[in-house]
């Protein structure tokens, strides 16, 4: 048709807005009219333009949105869409699905949507020529199913009375007060939150300086009364270590007596006549009668039963005396067992 047409669609809208003011009534009249001027490129075939590159992707993209374009005009210009009965529930469901209008297809045909098939009168102008077939039929074929589209068009007018308007000035009023009252108290309420946590995280800082002096000073005692430990037991290693040689002396010792008292050397008959000759040989003609100080063994005499006696003493009072160091030595053990193990349980206590 037109070989030196951009190629791209053109639409040209003009918003037109009147307000009315009514001296004597004291209301407003608002009227609003859009004004749409199209100019549609025309459809091509690629075989026939032998376009490529960039041209051919513009025609790719006219003649889909003219594609669009066609199928909103014939859903449209459907005679079953303007006469259809009205219908409910699940059918009238059903039936919306499927006379769904694609306006969303394209850009085209969504800028378009009021002018073809809202509130509006629209005037479709064709251009055809004799000497393309091809693209006067399809022109016509458009023009034909946009003749059959039928519109409603009113006035958009909208009426406000001063009571109106001055009600909705007070609502709004109310509204900006009321946000601005819920601004504020937002406001106020994110500044106390801010202040109380800004104390909670003060007084947390403070809690942890002092338990670390706390920690700190812990630490410090716990090192002087290890040291303090460490150097008692030092001192005292070499006294368990003589208490220990003590002991085992002690205890040599008392093993024998006892053994010595269980078990008494006892003399022969003869060794033990011969021993009495001769202790009466050595003690003849004494006036001290020292004879009495010796008995044999069996003797039920005076001197032999005193000498057990204190033989017995001296073992009691000895076994008394290792008891009591047994004890001691226990109390010594017990309060000082080992070097790591005192001064762990020292360190454990405080």
């Amino acid at each position: 048709m037109n070989d030196t047409s951009s190629r791209s669609h053109a639409v040209f809208t003009l918003t037109l807005k009147q307000i009315q003011h009514d001296i004597a009534t004291d209301s407003t009249i608002e009227r609003l009219a859009r004004m749409r001027l199209v100019d549609l490129a025309g459809s091509e075939r690629a075989n026939r333009t032998e376009a490529t590159g960039q041209r051919l992707r513009e025609g790719g993209n006219i003649n889909q949105s003219l594609t669009t374009l066609g199928r909103v005009i014939a859903a449209l210009a459907d005679p079953k869409r303007q006469r259809a009965p009205r219908m409910t529930g699940l059918q009238n469901q059903a039936k919306r699905r499927a006379d769904v209008v694609p306006y969303r297809d394209s850009v085209l045909t969504w800028l378009l949507k009021d002018s073809l098939g809202g509130n509006s009168k629209t005037a479709m102008v064709a251009c055809i020529s004799p000497t393309d077939y091809d693209e006067t039929l399809s022109t016509l074929r458009y023009a034909d199913q946009a003749k059959k589209i039928r519109t409603k068009a009113h006035v958009n007018q909208d009426a406000v009375s001063a009571a109106e308007r001055d009600a909705k000035i007070m609502e709004m009023q109310e509204t900006i007060k009321s946000l601005q009252h819920s601004v504020n108290n937002a406001a106020v309420r994110k500044r106390d939150e801010a202040d109380r946590a800004r104390d909670e995280l003060e007084d947390y800082q403070r809690q942890v300086t002092k338990m670390q002096r706390a920690m700190e000073e812990s630490r410090a005692v716990s090192d002087v009364k290890i040291r303090a430990l460490t150097m008692e037991v030092e001192e005292l290693r070499p006294q368990n270590s003589a208490l220990q040689m003590e002991i085992e002396a002690l205890r040599r010792h008392l093993a024998l007596a006892v053994g010595e008292l269980k078990n008494p050397i006892k003399l022969p008959p003869e060794l033990a006549g011969d021993e009495d000759e001769e202790n009466s040989e050595m003690y003849e003609g004494s006036d001290s009668g020292v004879d009495d100080v010796y008995s044999v063994p069996g003797d039920d005499s005076g001197g032999g039963h005193f000498e057990h006696e204190a033989w017995q003493q001296d073992v009691d009072q000895l076994l008394q005396e290792i008891g009591l160091f047994k004890r001691k030595v226990a109390d010594d053990k017990t309060r000082f067992p080992h070097p790591v193990q005192a001064i762990v349980e020292a360190v454990g206590g405080d």
